[in-house]
């Protein structure tokens, strides 16, 4: 991680403090670094892959170039996949509308749901394959960051039966409230990985 090294360079040449934009200038130029890299040997990434994967510098890890880069790489290479693209079609529909929820109530919905509301063996698979993800951080480290994409990834085909076979907004609100909180769940765990709001297309 930068943070420490910064502050103990800054420390050794008589500064109180490390600059803030001195760590965005580091980000900024990874980030073009990931994007522009080996141009035209196919190793370079996508802008908005890049951006998913840096996130916004808040979370923790945020200050770890080479996870970072790692990161990046592995995000790729997943969304590069046949389950990553189609579990990026998912998220799309569920952040669609969540979003659209979400502004009509003026809040977010958390990622709690409960099962016993559930209707539906499409809620019930949903529920229980996200049960069973053992994230232990809101943001994986980097020895769970491969077994985390691949366990987001077994995810498309409840989320696809999921989306097959319920229709969200229900008349009866407690129903309709239970599965927006499921779609939070989606929304939680696959955020855990990378930022995929960044992503276009």
């Amino acid at each position: 991680p930068l943070r420490p090294v910064l502050a103990a360079s800054a420390a050794a040449y008589g500064f109180a403090a490390v600059d803030d934009d001195l760590l965005a200038f580091i980000r900024e130029r990874l980030r073009v670094s990931l994007r522009d890299r080996d141009a035209g040997s196919g190793s370079s990434i996508a802008h908005d892959v890049v951006a998913a994967a840096l996130g916004d510098g808040m979370a923790e890890g945020s200050d770890d170039i080479l996870f970072l880069a790692e990161r990046a790489d592995a995000l790729a290479a997943f969304l590069g996949s046949d389950d990553g693209a189609g579990l990026v079609a998912g998220w799309r529909r569920a952040a669609s509308i969540l979003e659209a929820e979400e502004g009509k109530a003026k809040q977010s919905f958390a990622p709690a749901t409960d099962p016993a509301l559930f209707a539906l063996p499409a809620e019930t698979g949903l529920y229980e394959h996200l049960d069973s993800l053992s994230f232990s951080a809101k943001v994986l480290s980097r020895d769970e960051l491969l077994s985390g994409m691949q366990a987001l990834g077994t995810l498309r085909g409840p989320i696809d039966v999921f989306f097959d076979s319920v229709v969200v907004n229900d008349d009866d609100d407690k129903v309709r409230l239970n599965r927006l909180g499921l779609l939070a769940m989606v929304r939680d765990a696959m955020t855990r990985v990378a930022d995929f709001t960044k992503l276009e297309g």
